[in-house]
């Protein structure tokens, strides 16, 4: 049976993250969910959390005036939607998360993630560090 850490190094951006860090990023984690497909994960409304996709797949999308969908991009196993977010609260984009499959996600919220950094500076720097090595 996979961990939440495992679950958590299947994550590209926490995959070189020791696994002292990535024991501290559980312990503030949502309990992982999974959804079925075209059970919405999230409308985008206000939700101030990194989104980890750790197994499956789902679609971000827009809704036109008219009532049409716009994709804008599917999120698969290892991806994450709304790094930002925990870094610095703005408002999120009116679009809608939905699952194409049977989907597990797992949620980082903007605050338990903020209050980490403040009493670890060492998780800080490793997640600096683990992002910069990405962005290279």
């Amino acid at each position: 049976m996979e961990t939440l850490i495992d679950r958590l190094r299947a994550v590209r951006a926490f995959r070189n993250l020791p696994t002292s860090a990535l024991t501290k990023i559980a312990q503030i984690a949502s309990p992982p969910t999974t959804y079925q497909a075209g059970e919405l994960i999230s409308d985008g409304q206000g939700e101030q959390a990194l989104l980890l996709v750790v197994a499956d797949k789902a679609k971000v999308s827009l809704l036109t005036a008219d009532g049409n969908e716009n994709i804008l991009y599917l999120l698969k196993g290892g991806d994450v939607d709304g790094q930002a977010v925990l870094f610095v609260r703005h408002p999120r984009l009116a679009r809608q998360i939905e699952a194409v499959y049977p989907t597990t996600v797992i949620r980082l919220r903007h605050d338990a993630f903020q209050d980490l950094l403040a009493s670890s500076p060492l998780l800080a720097r490793e997640l600096l560090n683990s992002f910069g090595a990405r962005l290279a």
